[in-house]
């Protein structure tokens, strides 16, 4: 097993649940990028989310924001690369959450723009750290191009409505889920698995000797791309199920045991 790239989800994978990186998990990764392996985070969130974590880290790498719908350069926080919504798509994607009575918001620039205010909004905004702002009607409020919407609700409500934009965006949109309770949809050429195949043209990353690492339906594009998928033991089944290899949970640093096992080559602490 050669691996030259680790990609590493964020949430529910290289976070605990306290939206942390352990200290052991921090160790590990450093260890492996002392050696010459590129470290990637690759979200869900959007890429003001994501830099935190990555500036943390320290490793200037690029890292991938919105299911990869945005690749952000590590060295100047811009984007490399952007698939975005026309306006039109976007202001549909928007009527979609209205006809439905679904609280929905989308991403520009530093923030999100939500279409009313309720605990999502809150909830949101304290996991995320960013800053949230009424919209109001969100097929109205749309003017721009944009990377992302995001449909927050019960599991149940978000599984009849994953359901049901997958027949309706047929063709226009991607739509996948990266919690029970998130709708996520993004651009036709926005999965995290065609960001690591755009980012693949741009430097010396090759999916023979990647190592991804994920825990949910979002996931599940790179987890195929990469030779070496990895599915925490925290996964939805349908992870698990098209992962070649399994790890433990994100509670239990399975990041940082994986790769200081069959990359590091060392032993790991049980």
């Amino acid at each position: 097993m050669e691996i030259r790239t680790i990609v590493t989800d964020c949430d529910d994978t290289l976070l605990r649940d306290d939206l942390t990186i352990s200290p052991f998990t921090r160790d590990v990764l450093k260890r492996a990028y002392d050696k010459g392996i590129r470290v990637i985070l690759a979200s869900g969130r959007a890429a003001a989310s994501v830099r935190p974590f990555a500036e943390s880290l320290g490793f200037k790498e690029p890292y991938i924001a919105c299911n990869g719908a945005v690749i952000i350069d590590g060295n100047t926080n811009k984007p490399l690369d952007e698939q975005l919504f026309s306006v039109e798509t976007a202001k549909k994607c928007g009527r979609f959450f209205k006809e439905r009575g679904m609280y929905g918001q989308y991403y520009y620039g530093e923030r999100f723009y939500y279409n009313h205010s309720c605990e999502f909004n809150r909830m949101y905004a304290e996991s995320s750290r960013m800053e949230g702002e009424l919209a109001g009607d969100l097929e109205k409020a749309i003017k721009w191009p944009i990377p992302k919407l995001l449909g927050i609700d019960t599991p149940e409500r978000i599984l009849k409505a994953y359901e049901a934009a997958i027949k309706e965006f047929e063709g226009e949109a991607s739509i996948t889920m990266s919690k029970p309770h998130f709708l996520e949809i993004n651009p036709v050429g926005a999965t995290k698995g065609k960001a690591l195949a755009r980012l693949s043209k741009m430097m010396d990353i090759s999916p023979e000797t990647t190592m991804a690492f994920g825990d949910s339906l979002n996931d599940i594009p790179m987890l195929e791309w990469a030779k070496y998928g990895v599915a925490m033991e925290n996964a939805r089944r349908e992870v698990k199920a098209v992962a070649p290899l399994h790890c433990k949970s994100n509670e239990e640093d399975g990041v940082a045991h994986m790769i200081l096992t069959h990359v590091l080559k060392e032993e790991t602490a049980l």
